[in-house]
């Protein structure tokens, strides 16, 4: 009896450092992420602070706040949507300002926020996640297992796709109604006649602020799942799984050497759990340097 009460006594105290440290870790992932919907703080005169998801709610508030007056701003963002980011981006980069980061900037933070900026201050603990922009491998990856040339000779023609605006799509059947397509072949369809309007606003975007395609990460329809490196010169560079690009500093100076980068005293404290979070699948850029885009 004496042995089955210790036993009780231990899965109690273990289950309660489970709960306890599940609780710490998403208070931790919280303030890390800083995973709420956007927000823009006016700092003072001339900083604004965005803040959160890039959203429509962001996109609207920096479209307002982010006057010429204002030369500095601050960044806090896991990242978000790729339309709103590139226009906060270009935001951004309608005059000279300093983007500052002190805790992380990750996702369309990273890909559209930084490349427009004219400085870059970072501080000791800043994080700059990457994993890329939308490019015809990840648009079209999900689709693989469907057979193309079996699709493209008996479904393609008879979907009529309607690009309705940046973010929506209308798609209707016109062929045999008995041999519907799946939901999947609707997606592929609707996948395809958006690639080149998607690729175009990347494209024309990198061309304004310079942006190469090692920045963002690019792979083809028939890349392999590491075919950004193809955009990359490296020696030491080592990986058997990406999901997210741990940014180092030698990756901005090659990729982006238009941007001034500028030490900040501002630190960021982290406790073992927020350390934990970071490093756990993400892999540093180490010596990747960016090819120059032709």
């Amino acid at each position: 009896m004496k042995i089955t009460k210790i036993i009780g006594l231990i899965l109690i105290v273990l289950i309660m450092v489970i709960v306890g440290l599940g609780f710490w870790g998403s208070h931790e992932a919280n303030s890390l992420y800083k995973n709420h919907i956007g927000t823009c703080t006016q700092v003072n005169e001339k900083t604004v602070e965005l803040s959160g998801k890039i959203d429509v709610y962001m996109n609207d508030c920096a479209a307002t706040m982010l006057t010429q007056n204002v030369t500095d701003i601050i960044v806090d963002s896991p990242g978000g949507d790729v339309v709103h980011g590139r226009k906060i981006g270009y935001k951004i980069g309608e005059r000279d300002r300093t983007l500052h980061i002190d805790n992380y900037c990750g996702s369309s933070c990273g890909n559209y926020f930084i490349p427009a900026a004219s400085k870059l201050s970072l501080s000791e603990n800043a994080v700059i996640m990457l994993h890329g922009t939308p490019d015809p491998f990840t648009i079209l990856r999900e689709y693989r297992h469907i057979d193309r040339d079996a699709f493209m000779d008996e479904v393609y023609n008879n979907i009529e796709v309607t690009i309705i605006d940046e973010h929506k799509t209308t798609s209707i059947w016109r062929g045999d109604p008995s041999k519907y397509p799946s939901e999947k072949e609707f997606a592929l369809r609707s996948a395809m006649e958006r690639l080149p309007f998607e690729i175009e606003k990347e494209e024309r975007f990198a061309q304004k602020f310079d942006v190469p395609l090692g920045w963002r990460l690019y792979r083809d329809e028939n890349s392999a799942m590491d075919g950004w490196l193809n955009h990359f010169e490296y020696e030491e560079f080592q990986t058997s799984s990406v999901g997210l690009i741990w940014v180092e500093k030698e990756m901005i100076k090659s990729c982006l050497p238009n941007i001034e980068l500028v030490e900040s005293s501002n630190k960021r404290n982290r406790s073992f759990i927020g350390n934990f979070l970071l490093k756990n699948g993400h892999t540093k850029s180490q010596d990747l340097k960016c090819i120059k885009s032709k």
